[in-house]
């Protein structure tokens, strides 16, 4: 019991620097190719780390499976159909190449829009993510959600209305406010906006990662590492040279790779913060498989509130108890109690779409497929969005037709 709390306070905790060290690298400044400090707004890069991340999860994966004669039953290959073919090793890491684009195309576009997001705000749009999920779950898995999912989710659409709804009036009202610098509302809802994109192709991901996991024995461990190695390779051949030669504003290109490393060579803090980033995407893909079998509906939906809540915490503690001046605080604004609203609509509206809030008149199962989840974060996209839903393990124990 006491490594289950261990490794749920390292979920947590972890899952918050992702996000709070990911917004700080964007407001910390460093000289350049053009010799002149400036803020280290480099999105791209921030993606390449995170594969790297995802990556190091095959070491120890490797030193867990050499130090136990049993592995643990997180690390368990997922349920398959015993008429289903079983594919080799290479197979595997080939298909694990198609959710590992959708990974890529989601982090990318998150991270664009965290340059021009609060981090608590970016935090809560993704909770869009449960949306595109469950849309394509009814197109491509074929399976049939009740009223309830579906109130659910609409509840999710108004919540996230509401806290895009503060973001902009607060963005608004501060440019009229001659004591805080000036925000482009444009710029603000543009962030939003690659936020929302993003949603869309991590719901691919959580489907294709479904539907490719029935076909796999992969243990989680090795698909996140598999991940991570797919998304370095493309990211080094493909995105990294794109970006490079693409015109723009980063010293004449869209990111430049050479300004970036200068950067990184000209500020210590900006290295160890990029470090404490890839160490922090590895200690949260391996916590959060380590308590796989421990968490239900109920644990992810609090689990998703808390990390949001002490993320936005901190960015208010920041502001008003270290120094006001540093770029990733937040100040409380008279929007904030909207953007406070619109949060506890979008974790209720999670909440009944999983069915741990019922409502008067629509129609429940005696126990809830959402509720009977074997296994909350059995791939990269669930572990990272955690959202309360179906899964492919769900599927497995309870057989299709109940879900249906």
């Amino acid at each position: 019991m006491s490594w289950v709390v261990l490794y749920v306070v390292g979920f947590l905790l972890f899952g918050c620097l992702n996000t709070l060290t990911t917004k700080i690298q964007f407001t910390m400044h460093s000289v350049g190719v053009d010799s002149q400090a400036k803020l280290f707004m480099k999105p791209w890069f921030g993606v390449f780390t995170m594969f790297i991340g995802m990556a190091l999860n095959l070491v120890f994966h490797v030193i867990r499976t050499r130090n136990s004669n049993v592995a643990a039953d997180s690390l368990k290959e997922p349920l398959t159909d015993s008429a289903t073919p079983r594919l080799s090793a290479r197979q595997k890491f080939l298909y694990v190449s198609i959710p590992a684009m959708f990974d890529l195309v989601t982090t990318g576009l998150n991270y664009v829009g965290l340059l021009y997001c609060s981090a608590s705000v970016w935090q809560m749009l993704r909770g869009a993510n449960i949306i595109f999920s469950a849309l394509f779950s009814v197109v491509f898995l074929g399976r049939k959600f009740k009223a309830f999912n579906w109130f659910g989710v609409c509840v999710v659409v108004f919540g996230i209305f509401l806290v895009g709804l503060s973001n902009y009036l607060s963005s608004r009202a501060t440019s009229d406010d001659e004591n805080v610098p000036t925000v482009d509302v444009s710029l603000q809802i543009f962030g939003m906006s690659m936020v929302i994109l993003a949603q869309v192709f991590s719901g691919g991901q959580v489907i294709t990662e479904e539907k490719l996991l029935k076909g796999l024995q992969v243990p989680p461990l090795i698909l996140v590492g598999y991940e991570g190695i797919w998304g370095m390779i493309v990211c080094l051949l493909l995105v990294i040279p794109v970006t490079y030669m693409i015109p723009g504003s980063d010293a004449g290109s869209y990111e430049n790779t050479y300004d970036t490393l200068l950067m990184l060579t000209n500020s210590s803090s900006l290295i160890w913060m990029v470090l404490l980033y890839a160490v922090s995407c590895t200690s949260y893909n391996l916590c959060a498989v380590c308590v796989t079998g421990s968490l239900s509906a109920v644990h992810r939906t609090m689990f998703m509130a808390s990390r949001t809540m002490i993320v936005w915490m901190v960015d208010l503690y920041v502001h008003y108890y270290v120094d006001s001046s540093i770029a990733y605080g937040e100040k409380w604004t008279v929007y904030s109690y909207l953007q406070l609203g619109g949060f506890f609509v979008l974790v209720t509206g999670q909440a009944i779409y999983a069915g741990l809030i019922k409502i008067p008149g629509f129609q429940y199962t005696e126990a809830s497929p959402v509720l009977k989840c074997a296994s909350a974060f059995s791939s990269p996209a669930s572990m990272k969005n955690m959202s309360p839903g179906f899964n492919m393990q769900d599927e497995q124990a309870l057989g299709k037709d109940e879900i249906e």
